[in-house]
């Protein structure tokens, strides 16, 4: 509880909640000096007396920071876990979201988001709600599904950081390169050639009868999600031709600005996809980035893994968390510092919440439960 009360008070403005352990171990080879300690999750009268958050504290470059991961991949717990995260260290200034995406094949601008690139989210809109008709169901994409702006200086450090794009990519390369260096198997790039964008309408699926309960009317089994391209023996015919040239150069990781669209749901189809690029511009895909940005002053960070289209692959997943995590740790360096003295804060305890859009309530730090 001391430490606690110590690092509660400490001058950190940094914060970093990880979307996974992959990410959260890329970070621990690198911090300075780092120490980890546990805080129970008092706040849930339902926790097992096991239940904890892990968290890790140290020093990135000339900053101290703090580090703490999502527990399970849905918006009910990234929004539990970033509620209980500022209403603990509400001194916080920034708080970067650091993981995997889903990444469309192109922007608006028609440049190419490739597998490995890294996505810095603007804006965040929530995917998922709508009305079902008897046609099928439609997704609102209107203003009243996008959340809430950053803030001032949250919006004036994204517009420096997007300004200075080029210099960014460059900036990451060192972090990146140490993050390979200790140890992690499997981060490495995998090569264009494995960089697979297909055309929409061709489905991650057993193409054969005789294979499974795959069917010719877009109905797939369970067991693709666990089988490669390579065991499903794909058609290279439908792969989808990018003219980019970045074909024709050194291949390194580009940085790309704009809006990531959030929600429960998974969208593993590149026809929905499409239909959410089409209506929101969005050229990222995730679970818990909306959960989390209304909760802190939050800049998410997500690097490529796929194309929200089926294809996966553990080895672009790990490089793409790799990826996340270095060009984190070069936007943290060009953070500065709040020159006013830091606020006392709101109080150590602090009034009840209900977390709207999750189907989940939780009980902060008073101990009651909302009515």
């Amino acid at each position: 509880m001391a430490l606690h009360h110590q690092i509660r008070e400490a001058v950190v403005e940094i914060g970093i909640i990880s979307s996974s352990k992959i990410v959260r171990s890329f970070f621990q080879a690198t911090v300075q000096d780092a120490l980890h300690f546990t805080v129970h999750i008092s706040d849930n009268p339902e926790a097992p007396p096991t239940a904890h958050d892990v968290y890790t504290t140290g020093s990135i470059g000339h900053h101290p920071v703090l580090l703490a991961d999502i527990h399970d991949a849905d918006q009910a717990s990234a929004a539990a876990l970033a509620l209980r995260f500022y209403s603990r260290y509400p001194h916080l200034k920034v708080v970067f979201l650091v993981g995997i995406c889903g990444g469309m094949p192109t922007d608006k601008e028609n440049n190419d988001i490739m597998l490995g690139d890294v996505i810095i989210g603007k804006s965040v809109v929530q995917h998922g709600f709508g009305r079902m008709y008897p046609d099928g169901f439609a997704m609102k994409h209107g203003a009243e599904d996008r959340a809430a702006r950053q803030g001032h200086r949250l919006e004036s450090f994204v517009a420096k950081l997007e300004s200075m794009t080029e210099a960014l990519e460059r900036q990451m390369q060192p972090h990146l390169r140490r993050i390979f260096q200790s140890g992690k198997d499997g981060a490495d790039y995998s090569g264009l050639h494995e960089d697979r964008c297909f055309v929409s309408s061709y489905q991650h699926k057993h193409h054969s009868a005789t294979d499974s309960l795959c069917t010719n009317d877009g109905v797939c089994c369970f067991r693709v999600t666990q089988t490669s391209c390579e065991q499903l023996k794909y058609d290279p015919q439908y792969l989808q031709f990018r003219n980019s040239d970045r074909y024709q150069s050194a291949r390194h990781s580009k940085i790309h600005f704009g809006t990531i669209a959030s929600g429960n749901v998974s969208i593993q189809q590149a026809c929905e996809r499409d239909k959410l690029f089409k209506s929101t511009d969005t050229i990222g895909i995730d679970v818990e980035t909306a959960a989390v940005w209304d909760y802190v002053p939050c800049i998410p960070i997500k690097g490529v893994a796929h194309y929200s289209d089926g294809h996966q692959s553990g080895n672009w997943e790990l490089h793409a968390a790799a990826i996340a995590t270095a060009c984190a740790m070069a936007c943290l360096e060009l953070w500065q510092k709040s020159t006013s003295q830091i606020s006392q804060g709101p109080p150590a305890v602090i009034p009840n919440y209900e977390l709207k859009g999750y189907d989940h309530k939780m009980i902060a730090e008073t101990g009651r439960a909302k009515k």
